[in-house]
């Protein structure tokens, strides 16, 4: 029945977080963040999820602009930064030799984890 269609056919935070994860995976970090955008066009919001694997995806392919961005919109969001998305937008900055946002990237990160990132980035 055309009900049923229509639930199977609803998309929601899961589903979105899926395909962005895909997208990291597959490198395609435009599709990753046009993603994101579309869930808030549509009225979902993001969560650490998926905007940790936009931000990945970002960061894989060295899209550190977008990644920056991206963190810049979680705070808007009133959504917490986690430590995978400082490290991944970290890395990205490592890989693009921009230490000093590197370094600020992960200002407020406190475990052992990031520290080795933001190390790791300045040796680059």
């Amino acid at each position: 029945t055309q009900s049923m269609r229509q639930q199977m056919l609803q998309v929601d935070v899961v589903t979105y977080g899926a395909a962005i994860t895909a997208c990291e995976k597959g490198q395609q970090w435009l599709k990753g963040v046009l993603a994101l955008f579309q869930m808030r066009l549509r009225g979902i919001r993001s969560n650490v999820v998926t905007t940790s694997a936009g931000i990945s995806s970002c960061s894989s392919c060295t899209q550190w602009q977008q990644a920056l961005q991206l963190m810049r919109q979680i705070r808007q969001e009133g959504l917490r930064l986690v430590a995978v998305m400082r490290n991944a937008a970290c890395s990205a900055l490592g890989e693009a030799f921009r230490w000093a946002e590197a370094m600020q990237a992960l200002e407020m990160s406190k475990d052992v984890v990031s520290a080795a990132v933001g190390i790791s980035a300045c040796d680059r």
